[in-house]
């Protein structure tokens, strides 16, 4: 998995509107203001603390990441890197606290932008593949392995009229790729998303 750095011209911000949230029935409003260290935290202990690489990584994000809203794969790639280096360690004890103190992000919503933002990654960079436009074209993929993003993503490009991939298309597409799971999966329940929670 190719993970972009967090820096001033790939990463962009998180703090949501009410009117954003309102518009995502999974985001959750703010339910007290951030005071810094979770219930049950222990700032003092080494093994939560961070280095000073992982200190000011953690400060370059958050500080892109309160100037607002942008675009959801800069915004996926931020949370990506807190999450994977577990920058938010010193805080909380969990990801998803985290994201809920910190942002007012629910865990859906925010496994929503990194799944996009892992998907996206994998897209090669040398043969000019157009990238989704928002985090809903790339939402439907979730359904599918991470590493079958790139073909399946093509496929939907091919079948775009003029470049416009609609709802229509890449439910078609994402279909194409399920049949040979759907029975494998269909005693478990149907067909779940390949999502990979938050720690």
């Amino acid at each position: 998995m190719r993970q972009t750095s967090c820096t001033g011209s790939t990463l962009s911000a998180l703090r949501l509107s009410k009117a954003t949230l309102d518009h995502y029935p999974d985001a959750e409003g703010p339910k007290q203001p951030y005071s810094g260290l979770a219930p049950g935290g222990t700032r003092g202990e080494s093994a939560l603390q961070l280095s000073k690489c992982e200190a000011a990584e953690l400060r370059e994000c958050e500080t892109i990441l309160e100037r607002g809203l942008g675009t959801f794969l800069e915004v996926g790639n931020s949370l990506l890197k807190i999450r994977e280096n577990r920058l938010y360690r010193v805080t909380h004890q969990s990801f998803q606290q985290y994201c809920l103190d910190r942002w007012s992000i629910g865990r859906i919503y925010a496994w929503r932008l990194i799944g996009a933002a892992e998907r996206i990654n994998l897209l090669p960079d040398s043969d000019g593949t157009p990238r989704p436009s928002n985090e809903f074209q790339v939402r439907p993929f979730l359904k599918l392995p991470r590493e079958e993003f790139p073909t399946a993503w093509k496929r939907a490009l091919t079948q775009g009229n003029e470049g416009k991939i609609t709802p229509r298309i890449l439910r078609t597409v994402v279909d194409e790729f399920l049949p040979h799971r759907t029975h494998s999966s269909a005693a478990a329940g149907g067909q779940k998303e390949d999502r990979t929670a938050p720690t």
